[in-house]
């Protein structure tokens, strides 16, 4: 069977700033080129780790913060596991990560003298400079004006059996610009604008999870829906209960395997239309990934149409 394939290379393209958040794009021609050159398997992006370390008995208060600031950077313990270890059962079992990310540059631990043998109690100072902030959407908003270094946070500790253990921490992991560049990329998710004839832009950062490729992520993100800046304008194209099953590479096409849900884009046996939408949406949200690529969609392993017949995404240059 032919397949059915999005995209037209006949379409100039054309970006529309509506504000500093957003851009109307048309739903065919060649996206924007990514700035990173995609070589070999896309899907399989390098990146770097960051160790997490258990608390260690002896610790001094101040590699216990250390060593919890660490281990809330690490992209290998997604779960946080190992850095709720550096808290007491009472603030482990309280503290909500995922709430967003307070970023900071030039962050140090501000040095005190070491509590004297018989202390159970201490307090324990992160000074820096925040530059922005990452809501639980994926939102980054920098600050327009950083200020200078400040108290950052307080990390009050307590004497344990196991050791010296925060007794509490706020809501939020705390990371360093460098944390940001290594363990989030930015991506812009496409979904169509309120009258339904384009795409508008909705700019994101998303974590990389070791557990799956990040070509999987970014649909999951887009699966989620715009950010709360960009609800109420636009609409998701993809029918509501859509689940993505996996994203693999298959003779150098980017296989995007959906639910049962996807097929309900099809409108009485026609094609176009919400399914071109739907398909624009995934085929410009992973070109940022799989430049040159070709994009198809299947539902639960099977081509999109039930006469057997493919829909892919092809960006002719």
């Amino acid at each position: 069977m032919r397949p059915h394939r999005v995209g037209a290379a006949g379409l100039a393209l054309a970006l529309v700033w509506a504000g500093a958040s957003c851009a109307v794009i048309p739903t065919g021609g060649p996206p924007v080129s990514y700035e990173e050159q995609v070589q070999g398997d896309p899907l399989r992006k390098p990146y770097v780790r960051v160790v997490a370390t258990e608390p260690r008995s002896e610790w001094t208060p101040q590699q216990v913060v250390s060593g919890f600031l660490n281990a809330m950077a690490s992209l290998d313990d997604p779960g946080w596991k190992i850095a709720r270890k550096y808290l007491t059962a009472e603030a482990a079992r309280g503290w909500r990560p995922q709430v967003g990310v307070t970023v900071y540059d030039k962050g140090q631990i501000v040095k005190v003298p070491l509590p004297p043998d018989d202390a159970m109690e201490t307090e324990v100072t992160l000074k820096g400079a925040v530059t922005g902030s990452i809501d639980g959407e994926g939102k980054y908003r920098a600050r327009s004006r950083p200020g200078g270094e400040s108290n950052l946070q307080s990390f009050p500790l307590i004497k344990t059996p196991q050791g010296w253990r925060i007794t509490e921490v706020l809501n939020v992991l705390l990371l360093t610009e460098a944390d940001i560049r290594r363990s989030y990329r930015p991506v812009k998710l496409y979904y169509l604008d309120h009258l339904q004839k384009g795409l508008v832009v909705d700019e994101v950062r998303i974590p990389v999870d070791p557990a799956q490729d990040f070509a999987e992520s970014m649909v999951r993100r887009l699966l989620d829906g715009p950010t709360g800046t960009l609800k109420d304008a636009v609409s998701n194209a993809l029918p509501a209960g859509t689940e993505l099953r996996r994203v693999f590479t298959e003779d150098d096409k980017i296989i995007v395997d959906l639910n049962e849900a996807a097929a309900n884009a099809i409108s009485s046996g026609a094609r176009g239309g919400a399914v071109d939408a739907m398909a624009a949406q995934i085929g410009w949200t992973l070109n940022q990934l799989t430049e040159r690529w070709e994009v198809e969609v299947r539902v639960n392993g099977e081509p999109f149409y039930p006469d057997g017949s493919a829909l892919r995404v092809g960006f002719d240059r």
